[in-house]
């Protein structure tokens, strides 16, 4: 089990206090809607999303410390706690995964640190093709074939990572709207592989959000996060899947 850096929820908590300070927000709300504490102490899934009503998650809030560092070391002591409940899984041997979503008739893409050798370079470009192609072959036997093919994550703004997919699903990409920033479409960016802080990123990121006003939230990212959508038939051109 690869855990997470404890700093990680440092800088999370770092930004949940200037962000309520500077945008004048309730600090437990800002811990909702902006960090990721709740996926990561909790989890969640279509049927149980996150929901500032929970009674696991108002109990942990209501008990945390009032000392910011203190704060810390409870929510990382809460996330080590949750990731020892969850069942032990497979390790993944690809880098890309999905979920399907039969609400809107939509397949969700999610990526994954898997790759040791590396997840972007161009030595590993065809791996990840190939993994792409096994991916959308599973898709096909679903028999959904009007469905729509969705991402968001922060890493559409990374030639390396656009290079995965057809022209018109990347030409597609668009700023995300939403004001929740509770994962790692926008969070992931400060991990490693390994899953330490990339700490000049995120010493960038506090000081964009204290010295800078813009109108939305995903502008103080320094890659804001991007969501696209496409016709599920331009991805088995793409891959040649049939």
């Amino acid at each position: 089990m690869q855990l997470i850096s404890k700093d990680f929820f440092k800088l999370q908590v770092d930004f949940a206090r200037l962000w309520s300070d500077t945008q004048s927000i309730p600090y437990d709300q800002v811990l909702f809607e902006n960090t990721c504490l709740y996926v990561r102490l909790l989890g969640y899934n279509d049927v149980n999303r996150p929901s500032m009503q929970n009674q696991l998650w108002v109990n942990i809030l209501n008990e945390k410390p009032r000392d910011l560092q203190k704060q810390v070391d409870y929510y990382y002591k809460h996330y080590v706690t949750y990731e020892k409940t969850k069942k032990s899984s497979p390790q993944l041997n690809a880098c890309f995964t999905y979920n399907y979503h039969a609400d809107s008739n939509l397949f969700e893409l999610h990526f994954v640190n898997a790759d040791p050798k590396g997840n972007f370079s161009k030595e590993r470009t065809n791996i990840r093709i190939q993994e792409l192609t096994k991916l959308f072959q599973n898709i096909k036997s679903k028999n959904h074939d009007d469905a729509l093919v969705k991402i968001e994550t922060w890493m559409l703004n990374i030639d390396a990572f656009k290079r995965f997919f057809p022209i018109e699903f990347t030409q597609k990409a668009i700023f995300l709207e939403t004001s929740l920033t509770q994962n790692y479409t926008h969070w992931g960016q400060f991990l490693s592989k390994e899953g330490n802080v990339k700490y000049e990123s995120g010493l960038w990121f506090l000081n964009n959000v204290k010295n800078n006003t813009f109108d939305h939230i995903n502008k103080y990212f320094p890659l804001p996060a991007k969501v696209s959508l496409l016709k599920l038939s331009y991805f088995y051109k793409y891959y040649n899947v049939s």
